[in-house]
């Protein structure tokens, strides 16, 4: 590979990771660490950030879906439970309505 090529692979590895360090530490440390960049690594830091945002937006709301899905799960569960319930009560009434002398 062509020296410069890893160097900025390097550079932008680097970077990023600076950057996602501090966007979970501080705002103003990222500002700071992006006015660093060369501006040909600030392109590529914020098309590298967007990407991750996007990721991080479908993860949450795959995160929401399953959620979603496992509490209507939960609430099938009660209201089969509850159905059978009934179910059940009413077998009972028809096996008490058969003791009863007509």
């Amino acid at each position: 590979m062509d020296s410069a090529l890893i160097k900025t692979a390097r550079e932008l590895n680097g970077a990023l990771i600076v950057l996602l360090y501090s966007a979970f530490s501080r705002t103003e440390a990222i500002e700071f660490n992006y006015k660093r960049l060369s501006s040909n690594l600030r392109l590529k830091v914020t098309a590298g950030g967007m990407m991750l945002l996007k990721l991080y937006k479908k993860f949450l709301i795959l995160g929401t879906f399953f959620t979603s899905l496992s509490e209507i799960q939960s609430s099938n569960k009660k209201h089969f439970k509850r159905s059978s319930e009934v179910r059940q009560s009413l077998k009972n009434m028809e096996i008490d309505q058969r003791k009863l002398p007509a």
